[in-house]
């Protein structure tokens, strides 16, 4: 906008001064509560601790936000351009980009849009501590409004009331925040092995997905990895809050101590990524990740998936799922794997047809805009019942 509107080169602009003139705009603009007046003076009190020179600068440039802003910014943002689309929608250009090659221009436009919203809110019935009924009636009983959701039977989406926090209810374990995208992951890992008696989360914290696996295998033994001790912690509060009883290992899951043998039958990696399906809830990632970031959590998610698969006993399955959208994170970084002849994919997509990658049939992907919720990628893999050498006929 500094450039449309005098011509000016941002990165010209000391960094101070051009975070007071973004204050100042964004008041001016969005902010009607704000007298453009009062923005205008306070931004330009905050570039003059920068540079007295910058105080005339300012206020010349705010001036013209407070009277051509909107109609400049609408100017910006009306084509259907990725220069555009990147003003409409708040995300830098590298990230338009690249969805717009990735998932076309409808889901691409469909979860700038939506990453611009505020996220859903959605729960999940603790079917330790209550039937979904009961969860409602607790609920409704503190102002907290609520809808179903179809396909997620513990699902509940708040529509108003309170901070679910605060609230008996939440206190007392009968329900737990976790998104529709995230319910999916928990019970398409619990669907490639049913009667599982031993399961491994990696990367476990803050515990959504593992105490789902608790409901939905009551019998099974779970083992928890978590790198971080504060996240560890607050997650071993989580479970008990829940009901939860698992085995809680802090430490760095690429190299386990849990043995690989044969009661190790389900194993779920839900890994560090970039998290480009989720920046509704977490607007700043978009800024703070760059063009490079895919690559960068890659190289991790691989030695996280080695690791993960190691532990699984033939025949067993390995759930694989990240929050984000990105090629490079999510059907590459399982292409060494299914490519060795020991592993093979599920078709998800025949499962969960309304969410199946458009790409990639065997896979899931939940699109912001689009699924109602945060954007996850899902592979259920399974392994061999024997050992496949590479290259030979078939098993040995």
């Amino acid at each position: 906008m500094l450039t449309a509107l005098g011509g000016i080169d941002p990165l010209r602009v000391p960094v101070a001064v051009r975070e007071a003139l973004r204050l100042g705009a964004y008041q001016i603009l969005f902010l009607d509560r704000v007298p453009s007046y009062a923005a205008v003076s306070d931004s330009v009190s905050l570039a003059r601790r920068a540079s007295a020179r910058a105080a005339g600068f300012a206020n010349a440039v705010l001036r013209k936000v407070a009277a051509s802003g909107w109609e400049t910014f609408a100017q910006l943002s009306e084509g259907d351009d990725p220069a555009s689309l990147a003003i409409r929608y708040s995300t830098p250009r590298w990230l338009v980009d690249l969805l717009l090659d990735e998932l076309g221009r409808d889901l691409a436009e469909a979860a700038m849009g939506a990453s611009c919203d505020p996220p859903e809110r959605c729960l999940r019935v603790n079917r330790r501590r209550a039937t979904p009924e009961q969860a409602r009636a607790s609920l409704a009983g503190e102002g907290v409004a609520l809808v179903p959701v179809d396909g997620f039977p513990d699902a509940l989406v708040v529509t108003a009331g309170p901070a679910i926090e605060t609230t008996k209810a939440f206190a007392g374990g009968l329900v737990t925040p976790q998104s529709r995208g995230s319910q999916l992951v928990s019970t398409v890992a619990c669907g490639g092995s049913p009667g599982a008696r031993r399961v491994v989360d990696l990367c476990a914290a803050p515990g959504g997905k593992l105490s789902h696996l608790a409901d939905l295998l009551p019998e099974a033994h779970l083992s928890a990895y978590e790198i971080d001790p504060t996240r560890a912690g607050r997650m071993r509060r989580n479970l008990t809050r829940l009901g939860v009883d698992a085995e809680v290992i802090v430490g760095d899951a690429t190299g386990l101590a849990v043995p690989p043998g044969p009661d190790v039958d389900l194993v779920l990696l839900d890994a560090p990524c970039s998290g480009l399906g989720v920046l509704a809830s977490r607007p700043d990632l978009r800024w703070r990740r760059g063009a490079g970031s895919a690559g960068e959590h890659a190289l991790t998610e691989e030695r996280l998936l080695a690791a993960g698969a190691a532990l699984v006993a033939p025949g067993g399955s390995l759930t694989y799922a990240v929050c984000t959208l990105t090629r490079r994170e999510t059907v590459d970084v399982l292409a060494k794997l299914l490519d060795g002849g020991e592993w093979q994919a599920d078709d998800l997509g025949a499962e969960f047809p309304h969410c199946r990658h458009p790409d990639d049939g065997r896979f899931l992907l939940t699109v912001p805009g689009v699924h109602g919720s945060s954007g996850f990628f899902i592979a259920r893999l399974r392994r061999a019942t024997r050992r496949v050498t590479r290259g030979s006929m078939g098993p040995r």
